[in-house]
């Protein structure tokens, strides 16, 4: 007889007269009697395909030698524990047989290394010896393990010293990054020596990495350090620490998006299903005994946990065993599984694991990293894992998986850049000046801005970012492949329209950086306050992909433009969203950029987290809206009316009168488009729109030389008192000890208490004798502090009251204010007071 050592287990069951089966963990143990004869077993469901045997389809038997065979009629692949054989039953069917040696075989145990020494150098990101660790084997079968650290002399001091543990790259990083560069799998084992042992093996077909520290020390900076692969294979060894430490592993490398696999040495052993506490088998081990037969570790690649039963709940996979092999024959009578919704979610996630991923800048699913048509998802159940699903369900469990393990490519990207280089190797102060060519330390700071708010977007999608980069300069010089090479071209777009239909925005949620190439086209098709909406609005409303409603998606990209045009900027009030830089090379250097993209990139990720701002400070505002002044579209009319303005010295007129007066248009012609054209010549020069008097009356006010606010309202509301036309101002000098000043200034303006107003005089000064300058010394009274305040006249107003005809002026102070003139009084000589009319000037208190 043959017996298993093991002895617990779940149930006895009587198959056939003189044998009996142990279930242990889903492996027989037979316990079997020589002397019996043949007969056949039907086991329902047949562990195999996993489908119930009413019809006695499958059947299993025991050899006189007391070998079990199995035979499954779907041939299905042959279930965990067994193999197939080369014999096959009369209708050509294959056997499969169940693996022996699991019942006889011990537990392994790990030879005895005999007395030596070993170590292995660990570098930092810029190949330079970091960290040394050292092995010292006595005989005895129990390492000692040590860690040294470099000094910058490079001489060995032993511990990590200055070095922390978090920040030592995997081992061999210089090696796993050439290896992600060229597309390679990225191998993860346990322990220097089985890298070294799988690295000799590989022979540089694929790169073989651990981390310092053995099992539980994987860091996120570990997992950094495999940016952009496209696919590792996790190597555990065959205990628990291993597992626990593959695990841990797996964990990192999901939620920062790295599709992964697994590989199991020896995986019909049946120490997988029940590990040792610790020194367990390893892939080095596994080498030696299997003299480095490379094909069989291959083949033990799978993607899922040889341990995972994170189904069982549910469903018992492994019981039903659902094969992407097996053979749906309509003649064999097979139907397709059906699963509730918990059972598929479990199925979809164990089945493709982190291989099925959901692109958050694309808004795609992928598999193994290309996109993924969901609509076929139901059939991949159908066809290649026998599960019946509505497409509806597929779909959304898909989904679902996939957003489980959503990433961000150029988020990836930037971290990965930002590890990499953490001392910034480039500066983005003078950027603009290296590849521009440039020479004004304002286009140093839009470019860096520009950077800065490329990485805030990533980094916090939605944040607000107005404004838009705009290089200008002749043709051939590059400008747009400056931002292509900047960007890299699958994250760039450059035929993006400024447009709101899905496949717009679509577009525009796909990319980084958005280009609109001949800016000028975009400007003069739309409506100036259309473009200014876009640019800045922070969210899009669509249905992505796959949904069934519209949400809001904010937004983790940029516009910039280039142009061709000298001349281009159309709309004086939205001119500040666009940084102009003028391109002063022949030919932009992109083999340059190229080489320098990531630190450069790294450096913007360092001013973003140093918190750095991407918007201009005040000063840099003003000198941004002088700069663009280089860059406005001319019109013929500007002149023109320009020259009527000076000539007439107006200081407050309508459009009306200027098309009608200056440019003789007549007035069935001024239509909208004309109006406009002239308001934006006002604009332009500093002009501002106003409303005054009682019929609220649009007019524009000449450019003032203060940035207070002023409101024009009528007199009446400033002053409820009627005063006589004919009315002269007594006012004392401030010498005397008191004076009085009347003032339009309130908010809400005050009936004004002045007795001076209510004093009539015999006669009316002169004004063009007695007025005052601009340039004068002047007092004039603050009614809100009740103070005397001293400023100078920098403009004046001169009109005629309507009603009476008489003179009047307006004094414009350096204060910003502006004052009718009997509440001024000069300093040094008499003053001279005149009424003012009937419209008055409300102004903030100085």
């Amino acid at each position: 007889m043959i017996l298993g050592f093991r002895i617990s287990y779940k149930k006895k069951q009587t198959v056939k007269k003189g044998f009996s089966v142990c279930h242990l963990h889903k492996f027989h143990l037979l316990i079997m009697n020589y002397s019996s004869t043949k007969s056949l077993n039907y086991p329902s469901p047949c562990p195999h395909c996993g489908k119930e045997n009413k019809n006695k389809w499958c059947y299993e038997y025991t050899s006189e030698s007391g070998v079990l065979y199995g035979v499954c009629k779907r041939e299905a692949e042959p279930a965990q524990g067994w193999e197939p054989t080369e014999y096959s039953d009369k209708d050509g069917t294959r056997k499969y047989r169940m693996i022996q040696e699991r019942f006889v075989q011990e537990r392994f145990v790990k030879q005895v290394r005999p007395k030596a020494s070993r170590s292995w150098t660990y570098h930092d990101t810029n190949g330079k010896p970091l960290v040394l660790v050292k092995r010292e084997d006595d005989g005895s079968g129990d390492p000692k393990y040590s860690q040294w650290h470099y000094s910058k002399s490079g001489e060995l001091y032993r511990g990590l010293g200055p070095v922390k543990s978090g920040t030592i790259p995997v081992y061999g990083y210089d090696s796993v990054r050439k290896a992600i560069e060229r597309g390679h799998t990225i191998w993860i084992v346990e322990g220097e020596s089985c890298a070294d042992a799988l690295n000799g093996l590989f022979e540089g077909d694929y790169a073989v990495t651990t981390n310092i520290g053995g099992s539980g020390k994987w860091s996120d900076f570990n997992t950094e350090n495999l940016t952009g692969a496209n696919r590792v294979i996790i190597c555990p060894d065959r205990d628990v620490p291993g597992k626990k430490h593959g695990e841990k592993v797996a964990d990192h490398l999901r939620r920062a998006g790295i599709p992964f696999s697994w590989c199991f040495v020896d995986p019909t052993n049946w120490e997988w299903q029940d590990l040792p506490p610790k020194k367990g088998f390893d892939v080095a081990d596994w080498l030696k005994d299997k003299t480095n037969d490379l094909d069989k570790l291959i083949d033990s690649v799978t993607d899922r946990p040889i341990w995972d039963k994170s189904s069982k709940p549910a469903i018992d996979f492994e019981e039903r065993k659902l094969s992407r092999d097996f053979d749906l024959r309509p003649d064999q009578g097979s139907e397709l599984l059906r699963l509730d919704v918990r059972e598929l979610y479990q199925f979809v996630k164990s089945t493709f694991g982190s291989r099925l991923r959901f692109n958050e800048m694309t808004r795609e699913v992928e598999l193994d990293r290309e996109e993924y048509d969901l609509d076929n998802a139901y059939l991949e159940l159908g066809i290649h894992h026998g599960i019946k699903a509505s497409k509806a369900l597929a779909l959304d469990v898909f989904m679902l998986v996939a957003k489980e393990n959503s990433w961000h490519p150029v988020r990836l990207y930037l971290e990965g850049v930002a590890n990499r280089y953490r001392i910034p190797l480039v500066s983005l102060d003078n950027l603009a000046e290296r590849y521009l060519g440039t020479k004004n330390p304002l286009y140093n700071i839009f470019l860096k801005k520009t950077l800065i708010a490329a990485v805030a977007r990533i980094f916090e999608p939605g944040c607000q970012v107005d404004t838009a980069l705009v290089l200008q300069g002749k043709t051939g010089v590059r400008k747009s492949s400056f931002f292509k090479y900047l960007t890299g071209r699958e994250w760039f777009n450059d035929d993006f329209k400024a447009g709101d239909t899905k496949d717009e925005l679509l577009k525009l949620h796909r990319n980084w950086i958005i280009e609109w190439s001949e800016i000028e086209s975009v400007l003069n098709k739309k409506k100036s306050g259309e473009i200014k909406a876009f640019i800045t609005c922070t969210s899009d409303c669509f249905r992505e992909p796959y949904g069934r409603k519209t949400a809001n998606h904010p937004r983790h990209q940029i516009l910039v433009g280039t142009t061709n045009e000298g001349e281009f900027l159309s709309d004086p009030t939205g001119n500040r969203r666009y940084w102009v830089i003028p391109v002063a090379v022949d030919r932009i250097d992109t083999d340059l950029l190229t080489k320098e993209r990531d630190v450069i990139w790294s450096a913007a990720v360092e001013a973003y987290r140093a918190g750095e701002k991407w918007y201009l400070t005040d000063e840099e505002e003003q000198l941004a809206k002088e700069n663009n002044e280089h860059f406005l579209e001319s019109d013929v009319w500007e002149d023109v009316i320009l020259e009527w303005l000076t000539t007439r010295e107006e200081t407050q007129v309508t459009i009306r009168a200027i098309l009608s007066e200056a440019l003789n248009i007549d007035i069935s012609m001024q239509d909208k488009r004309v109006q406009g054209r002239v308001a934006r010549c006002l604009t332009k020069n500093g002009w501002e729109r106003k409303i005054v008097g009682k019929s609220r009356q649009r007019v524009w006010v000449k450019p003032l030389n203060s940035t207070d606010e002023r409101v024009i309202v009528p007199i009446e509301k400033l002053d409820n008192h009627r005063v006589d036309h004919r009315v002269d101002h007594q006012v004392d000098h401030p010498q005397n000890g008191h004076g009085e000043r009347v003032s339009g200034m309130g908010d809400p303006p005050d009936p004004l208490k002045s007795r001076n107003l209510e004093k009539n005089i015999k006669e009316i000064p002169n004004p063009k004798s007695d007025r005052l300058e601009v340039g004068d010394q002047v007092e004039y009274e603050d009614i809100f502090q009740n103070v005397m305040r001293q400023s100078e006249i920098v403009d004046i107003t001169e009109g005629v009251v309507t009603d009476t005809g008489e003179p009047f002026f307006l004094y414009r102070l350096a204060n910003g204010g502006l004052y009718p003139a009997e509440s001024v009084k000069f300093i040094g000589k008499k003053p001279k007071w005149y009424q003012a009319n009937g419209n008055g000037i409300r102004a903030k208190s100085p």
